[in-house]
């Protein structure tokens, strides 16, 4: 099932399974629910390829979410620090 947007409308109190679909879909091929881009930690590509193989646009109302999808796009930086140092 290909997912182009994702809107989140919850609140962010009880979010382990949003969160898991959340980085998920972030880490998927073009959108795909259950891939893996291969684009992900190529050191060639800007932000090591993560964010970068048309994965959905999260779209949300929510500040605390907003702030949630910034800490993903870190915590995607941080992995793929940790994996060029190895």
């Amino acid at each position: 099932m290909k997912i182009e947007a994702i809107l989140v409308w919850a609140s962010p109190r009880d979010w382990g399974m949003d969160l898991q679909l959340l980085i998920d879909l972030l880490l998927s091929e073009k959108g795909y629910l259950g891939t893996i881009s291969l684009l992900n930690g190529n050191p060639r590509l800007q932000n090591h390829g993560y964010l970068q193989d048309s994965q959905p646009v999260i779209h949300s109302r929510s500040r605390d979410t907003r702030k949630v999808h910034s800490a993903l796009l870190s915590m995607a930086s941080g992995l793929q620090e940790r994996m060029v140092r190895r």
